[in-house]
């Protein structure tokens, strides 16, 4: 796969922020702000897990209201989804498209 120049450009931004000293958090907000100058988001949310019990940590979210964090957490752990972080972290991807979900889960969630 070919990258653009802004593309090849903010891996390079990113490997220089992964770099330099910072702990996770002021980490994860360099690498957050970096990307949202290529990536439009109306909402992100840049976590930890866990690696052995595979449950969330911690989080650096933009846009996400309080609110909602708990039904997140009862989605990721109790509701029968796709792109469940186990099931990204086992995979070996780390990453889901929903596009690429089966058809029938594509169509359970747009009901």
């Amino acid at each position: 796969m070919r990258l653009s120049t802004a593309q090849r450009e903010a891996v390079r931004d990113v490997e220089t922020i992964c770099s330099q000293e910072a702990d996770s958090r002021r980490l994860r907000r360099r690498v957050a702000g970096r990307l949202s100058r290529l990536v439009y988001w109306d909402a992100a949310c840049f976590g930890t897990i866990d690696p052995w019990t595979l449950l969330i940590t911690d989080d650096v979210s933009y846009g996400v209201p309080p609110d909602v964090y708990a039904l997140a957490a009862h989605n990721e752990y109790l509701v029968d989804d796709v792109h469940k972080f186990v099931t990204l972290a086992r995979s070996g991807a780390g990453v889901g498209i929903l596009s690429r979900a089966p058809r029938e889960v594509r169509q359970a969630l747009t009901r």
